[in-house]
């Protein structure tokens, strides 16, 4: 029987504005097993009315290139009932993309810094040893939360 995994950053992630894109949080699928990805959103805390709107990209990509560097984030089940431990790992950023080889986008959204996104029919599938991210990219610094579900 499958279960409910729910990685969620636990604290809000500083953005840093300008021209550098960041992950905020990223999913790797074990090696042997395939993942599909539930549902996702973002959370914006901004504070001015005229600031640009962030771009937000749901993206695959093929280095673990900076993950290494951060700490893997707390990766939860949604079903309590559900023994089977988990396999996949959570990364919480901001991590620069730029470290993490080739980017395919796989949806692209412009949200204003005071609101947020949420996709509840993501239905993508990682790939076995696969990862999958959300990306920004923001022209003024701003705080931000993401979250991630996906089935396991």
């Amino acid at each position: 029987m499958s279960q409910l995994i729910n990685g969620s950053s636990a604290r809000e992630l500083a953005v840093t504005g300008g021209a550098t894109a960041y992950v905020l949080a990223a999913v790797k699928a074990p090696s042997n097993h395939r993942v599909p990805l539930k549902k996702w959103g973002i959370y914006f805390n901004g504070t001015s009315a005229t600031n640009e709107p962030v771009e937000v990209r749901l993206i695959r990509f093929t280095s673990d290139g900076a993950l290494s560097d951060v700490t893997s984030g707390q990766a939860k089940q949604v079903d309590d009932d559900c023994a089977q431990s988990i396999r996949s790992t959570f990364f919480e950023g901001p991590i620069d993309s730029s470290t993490l080889g080739t980017l395919t986008t796989l949806k692209r959204v412009r949200v204003h810094p005071q609101f947020g996104y949420e996709v509840s029919d993501a239905n993508e599938i990682i790939g076995g040893g696969d990862r999958m991210g959300v990306e920004v990219l923001a022209a003024n610094s701003v705080n931000a939360e993401v979250w991630m579900q996906w089935q396991e």
